[in-house]
């Protein structure tokens, strides 16, 4: 797992050998340091880590909203919404916006 700045806001990438609750503190950290939105990327099998960890902030800190968006490159390299179940090669980008 790691962790890069964007200027809207902060962006974790979250690897496919991450602990759950691991993330979800670090998510955590981030929100009650102010953050008001952040977004969880993943990739392939790594998204059912970045799943679970949106599941379980919402019941742990004050019942953020979620904005799933999910991009897969297909051959010719435009991105395609879908499901993350209709392709492990998808990306995931959770977007947590805290409600004050």
């Amino acid at each position: 797992m790691k962790a890069k700045i964007q200027s809207s806001g902060k962006i974790i990438h979250v690897k496919y050998n991450s602990r759950v609750s691991k993330v979800v503190r670090f998510v955590a950290q981030i929100l009650e340091s102010g953050t008001k939105k952040v977004t969880i990327t993943a990739v392939g099998r790594a998204i059912q880590v970045a799943l679970r960890c949106a599941g379980k902030l919402s019941i742990r800190h004050n019942s953020p909203r979620f904005v799933f968006n999910v991009l897969t490159s297909t051959a010719d390299g435009t991105r395609v919404l879908r499901s993350p179940e209709q392709s492990a090669a998808s990306m995931i980008s959770i977007l947590i916006e805290k409600s004050v």
